[in-house]
Protein backbone atom coordinates (compact mmCIF):
# COMPACT_ATOMS: atom_id res chain seq x y z
CA UNK A 1 0.00 0.00 0.00
CA UNK A 2 1.48 3.33 -0.95
CA UNK A 3 1.44 6.12 1.66
CA UNK A 4 -1.27 8.37 0.01
CA UNK A 5 -3.44 5.22 0.42
CA UNK A 6 -1.99 4.44 3.77
CA UNK A 7 -2.64 7.95 5.34
CA UNK A 8 -6.70 7.77 3.56
CA UNK A 9 -6.76 4.46 5.62
CA UNK A 10 -5.50 5.55 8.92
CA UNK A 11 -7.99 9.23 8.66
CA UNK A 12 -10.71 7.28 8.22
CA UNK A 13 -10.39 5.10 10.90
CA UNK A 14 -9.12 7.48 13.17
CA UNK A 15 -12.15 9.86 12.44
CA UNK A 16 -14.30 6.83 13.59
CA UNK A 17 -12.79 6.72 16.93
CA UNK A 18 -13.22 8.92 20.27
CA UNK A 19 -10.85 10.90 22.13
CA UNK A 20 -10.34 7.43 24.82
CA UNK A 21 -10.21 4.91 22.12
CA UNK A 22 -7.20 7.17 20.29
CA UNK A 23 -5.76 7.53 23.66
CA UNK A 24 -5.52 3.91 23.84
CA UNK A 25 -4.55 3.39 20.22
CA UNK A 26 -1.51 5.96 20.78
CA UNK A 27 -0.99 3.96 24.11
CA UNK A 28 -0.35 0.43 22.40
CA UNK A 29 1.84 1.64 19.75
CA UNK A 30 4.04 3.40 22.32
CA UNK A 31 4.12 -0.34 24.07
CA UNK A 32 5.27 -1.85 20.75
CA UNK A 33 7.68 0.85 20.20
CA UNK A 34 10.99 -0.57 19.74
CA UNK A 35 13.43 0.39 22.08
CA UNK A 36 15.92 2.31 19.30
CA UNK A 37 12.39 3.92 17.95
CA UNK A 38 11.46 5.19 21.49
CA UNK A 39 12.91 8.74 20.95
CA UNK A 40 12.17 9.35 17.53
CA UNK A 41 8.15 8.57 18.66
CA UNK A 42 8.41 10.66 21.74
CA UNK A 43 9.65 13.76 19.62
CA UNK A 44 6.92 12.76 17.51
CA UNK A 45 4.22 13.06 19.88
CA UNK A 46 5.59 16.33 21.19
CA UNK A 47 5.56 17.67 17.75
CA UNK A 48 2.07 17.06 17.20
CA UNK A 49 1.17 18.77 20.52
CA UNK A 50 3.28 20.98 18.75
CA UNK A 51 1.16 21.34 16.00
CA UNK A 52 -2.06 21.27 17.73
CA UNK A 53 -1.06 24.79 19.11
CA UNK A 54 0.25 26.10 16.00
CA UNK A 55 -3.39 25.44 14.39
CA UNK A 56 -4.95 26.74 17.36
CA UNK A 57 -3.04 30.21 16.61
CA UNK A 58 -3.17 30.06 13.14
CA UNK A 59 0.24 29.80 12.32
CA UNK A 60 1.65 28.19 9.28
CA UNK A 61 1.96 24.91 10.28
CA UNK A 62 5.63 24.41 9.76
CA UNK A 63 6.64 20.43 10.15
CA UNK A 64 9.33 19.51 13.24
CA UNK A 65 12.57 17.61 12.03
CA UNK A 66 12.31 13.71 14.39
CA UNK A 67 16.60 13.83 13.66
CA UNK A 68 18.60 15.42 14.91
CA UNK A 69 21.09 17.33 12.51
CA UNK A 70 23.89 16.24 14.64
CA UNK A 71 22.70 12.60 14.10
CA UNK A 72 22.31 12.89 10.41
CA UNK A 73 25.60 14.54 10.41
CA UNK A 74 27.16 11.86 12.10
CA UNK A 75 25.20 9.13 10.35
CA UNK A 76 26.01 10.41 7.29
CA UNK A 77 30.06 10.38 8.09
CA UNK A 78 29.93 7.11 8.90
CA UNK A 79 27.88 5.73 5.99
CA UNK A 80 30.27 7.93 3.80
CA UNK A 81 33.69 6.50 5.37
CA UNK A 82 32.30 2.65 5.12
CA UNK A 83 31.26 3.07 1.62
CA UNK A 84 34.46 4.26 1.12
CA UNK A 85 36.08 1.25 3.01
CA UNK A 86 33.78 -0.82 0.00
CA UNK A 87 35.27 0.73 -2.40
CA UNK A 88 38.65 0.53 -1.93
CA UNK A 89 38.00 -3.25 -1.17
CA UNK A 90 39.00 -3.42 2.34
CA UNK A 91 35.66 -4.53 2.78
CA UNK A 92 34.40 -7.74 0.39
CA UNK A 93 32.63 -10.62 0.16
CA UNK A 94 34.47 -13.94 0.03
CA UNK A 95 33.26 -16.06 -3.16
CA UNK A 96 33.89 -19.68 -3.47
CA UNK A 97 33.43 -21.08 -7.18
CA UNK A 98 32.31 -24.31 -8.82
CA UNK A 99 31.97 -25.85 -12.47
CA UNK A 100 28.06 -27.35 -12.72
CA UNK A 101 26.98 -29.89 -14.59
CA UNK A 102 23.65 -30.18 -14.31
CA UNK A 103 23.22 -30.07 -17.94
CA UNK A 104 25.37 -32.58 -18.76
CA UNK A 105 28.79 -32.59 -18.87
CA UNK A 106 29.70 -30.79 -22.30
CA UNK A 107 27.61 -28.07 -20.87
CA UNK A 108 29.12 -26.92 -18.26
CA UNK A 109 28.53 -23.45 -16.25
CA UNK A 110 30.97 -21.49 -13.69
CA UNK A 111 28.94 -21.12 -10.33
CA UNK A 112 29.98 -18.59 -7.47
CA UNK A 113 28.49 -18.71 -4.14
CA UNK A 114 29.36 -15.70 -2.04
CA UNK A 115 29.86 -15.46 1.68
CA UNK A 116 29.66 -11.85 3.91
CA UNK A 117 31.86 -12.18 6.12
CA UNK A 118 32.21 -8.44 6.62
CA UNK A 119 28.53 -7.69 6.67
CA UNK A 120 28.30 -5.58 3.91
CA UNK A 121 24.91 -6.62 2.94
CA UNK A 122 23.54 -5.41 6.39
CA UNK A 123 25.57 -2.41 5.96
CA UNK A 124 24.03 -1.43 2.90
CA UNK A 125 20.46 -2.49 4.14
CA UNK A 126 20.91 -0.20 7.73
CA UNK A 127 22.00 2.83 4.98
CA UNK A 128 19.00 2.23 2.69
CA UNK A 129 16.81 2.23 5.71
CA UNK A 130 18.37 5.84 7.35
CA UNK A 131 17.82 7.50 3.77
CA UNK A 132 14.68 6.55 4.31
CA UNK A 133 14.42 7.75 7.47
CA UNK A 134 16.02 10.83 5.94
CA UNK A 135 12.88 11.01 3.31
CA UNK A 136 10.58 10.44 5.97
CA UNK A 137 12.05 13.78 7.45
CA UNK A 138 12.11 16.07 4.69
CA UNK A 139 15.89 15.64 4.42
CA UNK A 140 15.89 14.88 0.78
CA UNK A 141 19.07 16.09 -0.22
CA UNK A 142 20.79 13.49 2.32
CA UNK A 143 18.59 11.06 1.35
CA UNK A 144 19.69 11.19 -2.06
CA UNK A 145 23.29 11.53 -1.38
CA UNK A 146 22.74 8.28 0.52
CA UNK A 147 21.15 6.70 -2.24
CA UNK A 148 23.41 7.52 -4.86
CA UNK A 149 26.55 5.69 -2.82
CA UNK A 150 24.76 2.82 -2.52
CA UNK A 151 23.69 2.61 -6.00
CA UNK A 152 27.10 3.54 -7.42
CA UNK A 153 29.35 2.17 -5.16
CA UNK A 154 31.04 -1.44 -6.64
CA UNK A 155 31.17 -3.75 -4.24
CA UNK A 156 34.13 -6.29 -5.38
CA UNK A 157 33.89 -9.99 -3.72
CA UNK A 158 37.67 -11.34 -3.68
CA UNK A 159 38.07 -15.40 -4.13
CA UNK A 160 41.23 -15.82 -1.95
CA UNK A 161 41.82 -19.31 -3.39
CA UNK A 162 41.79 -18.40 -7.38
CA UNK A 163 42.47 -14.84 -7.09
CA UNK A 164 39.77 -13.98 -9.21
CA UNK A 165 38.00 -10.33 -8.18
CA UNK A 166 34.32 -9.87 -8.91
CA UNK A 167 32.68 -6.83 -9.47
CA UNK A 168 29.12 -6.83 -8.17
CA UNK A 169 26.62 -4.01 -8.41
CA UNK A 170 23.55 -3.60 -5.98
CA UNK A 171 21.08 -5.39 -8.67
CA UNK A 172 23.48 -8.24 -8.84
CA UNK A 173 23.54 -8.11 -4.92
CA UNK A 174 20.08 -8.85 -4.42
CA UNK A 175 19.49 -11.19 -7.25
CA UNK A 176 22.04 -12.90 -5.21
CA UNK A 177 20.68 -13.00 -2.08
CA UNK A 178 23.85 -10.48 -0.14
CA UNK A 179 21.63 -7.84 0.56
CA UNK A 180 18.14 -7.47 1.14
CA UNK A 181 17.26 -4.22 -0.51
CA UNK A 182 13.96 -3.12 -1.67
CA UNK A 183 15.15 -1.78 -5.14
CA UNK A 184 11.20 -0.47 -5.84
CA UNK A 185 11.68 1.62 -2.68
CA UNK A 186 14.63 3.19 -3.83
CA UNK A 187 13.49 3.72 -7.23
Amino acid sequence: MNQKEFIEKSDEIMNNMSLPELRNCLHNVARKTPENKREAFLLLLNDCCNQIEVKENNEKLRYKKLMTDEKVNNKLIEISNIFEKIENRELCFSPQGYEDYTYGYWDSDWIWEYEDNEEIGEIIGDAAVFAHDCMNDFRYDEAVSVFNLIMNTTVYAEDEYGGDLIELNLGEMVEEGLTHVNLRIIA
